[in-house]
């Protein structure tokens, strides 16, 4: 027993110590307003869900929007970092979602495999800050400031 308190003590340490354990945290996503057939896959469920204003998302959740419906979903819960439109017959992916709080960054990757998102991004910090999405055939890549942009996936069919 003693040995077990004593491994314990000093893991504990060692992560109070190590700021890499605590710098780095996940960041979320917020749905902020849902019009028409929109659905959510949370990473821990098993089954698509109807998304509302307020769900949250993370890191692989995955948002898909149906005809004549979109989505806005507000980055760090409330858009502080950027706010994402989802037009109709789209999917969404949130593969990372980082916030530095030591350098002061924040990492945000995404994964649009079908349709159109309409992007703002509002004043990146940091020279290392990224937000970058990715389809099928290319990649888009805001460092640092605001910027605004459409992307849009065809069918390839």
């Amino acid at each position: 027993m003693k040995v077990f308190k004593t491994i314990l003590l000093c893991m504990l340490a060692l992560c109070i110590a190590n700021p890499v354990f605590a710098i780095q945290k996940k960041q979320t996503a917020k749905v902020l307003k849902a019009e028409g057939p929109v659905q959510i896959k949370l990473v821990a469920e098993k089954n698509w869900i109807d998304a509302k204003p307020g769900t949250e998302l993370g890191e692989n959740d995955i948002v898909r929007t149906r005809k004549n419906s979109t989505v806005i979903i507000g980055l760090n819960g409330n858009g502080k970092i950027a706010e994402i439109e989802l037009k109709e017959n789209s999917q969404l992916m949130f593969l990372e979602l980082v916030k530095d709080n030591e350098r002061k960054t924040q990492n945000t990757l995404l994964d649009l495999a079908a349709g159109e998102a309409v992007i703002k991004t509002h004043d990146l910090a940091g020279i290392d800050s990224k937000f970058e999405i990715k389809t099928p055939t290319s990649a888009v890549a805001v460092q640092e400031g605001s910027a605004s942009f459409s992307i849009k996936v065809e069918r390839l069919d």
